[in-house]
């Protein structure tokens, strides 16, 4: 049988949402490490675009297989997303060929840790949902 307090849409959401926020948090920081590289260009997570395909896709699941009317119905995610790593060449360039500017890789390190925090808000609230569930069902 399937683990039903994990088969949550929600949570599926938001686990993919938390390794998109990484995966970003890994990107911009390698872009402040290299601001000062020559010709280095500058990348970016497409983060939004693809947790909105996750949350479409989240939507359609595939039914599991039972052999029995009693089975409780369970569904399994139909898709593993990748956040896309996009490299910036269209930005304004320094006289070395680098297009990394420090101030806007901080303002969006910044954003992605309030995004981050967001996130790990509403995991702990779906696990504080299923823990109450679970000690008022005894």
């Amino acid at each position: 049988m399937g683990d039903i307090f994990f088969d949550n849409q929600m949570l599926n959401i938001l686990q993919q949402g938390l390794n998109g926020v990484s995966q970003r948090h890994r990107v911009l920081s390698n872009n402040i490490a290299n601001a000062d590289t020559p010709n280095f260009k500058r990348s970016d997570v497409d983060f939004y675009g693809t947790l909105s395909r996750i949350i479409q896709k989240e939507s359609k699941t595939a039914p599991l297989y039972t052999t029995h009317p009693d089975h409780l119905a369970v569904s399994q995610p139909v898709m593993s997303p990748v956040f896309g790593i996009m490299q910036s060449f269209d930005t304004t360039q320094r006289a070395d060929g680098n297009n990394v500017d420090i101030e806007k890789e901080i303002v969006e390190v910044n954003k992605n840790a309030i995004l981050h925090d967001t996130l790990i808000n509403f995991v702990s609230s779906e696990f504080s949902g299923l823990r109450y569930a679970i000690q008022e069902g005894r």
